[in-house]
């Protein structure tokens, strides 16, 4: 009878994928207080305009537009650092959205 379950070795080149697609794909934007912010690129075919907010094992996905959550589970003070560096950088983050140029924005201050 096989084992069902994946081992690790059989496991590593989904690991090595995943890696390749965080860093490649999802480069970062800013970081303060220990919140790392990311954006995929090409996201023209995922709406609504968001981004990714880290921080330590929580991470959330906040939607440029509104300001607004649209999932996770960061802590309460860390989600209203995000969204209040999302207020502040919204035409750059939107820019950067539509445009599909990186770069890096301020930190939190």
């Amino acid at each position: 009878m096989q084992n069902p379950l994946p081992t690790p070795h059989s496991l590593l080149p989904n690991i090595e994928l995943i890696i390749v697609y965080y860093i490649t794909l999802m480069p970062e934007l800013a970081r303060f207080y220990g919140i790392v912010i990311k954006m995929y690129l090409l996201q023209a075919e995922h709406p609504p305009p968001h981004i990714h907010a880290i921080y330590g094992e929580y991470m959330s996905s906040i939607n440029i537009m509104t300001g607004k959550e649209i999932e996770g589970d960061l802590p309460g003070e860390a989600l209203r650092l995000v969204l209040k560096w999302v207020g502040l950088h919204k035409k750059e983050l939107v820019t950067i959205w539509k445009n599909q140029k990186f770069k890096k924005l301020p930190p939190l201050k």
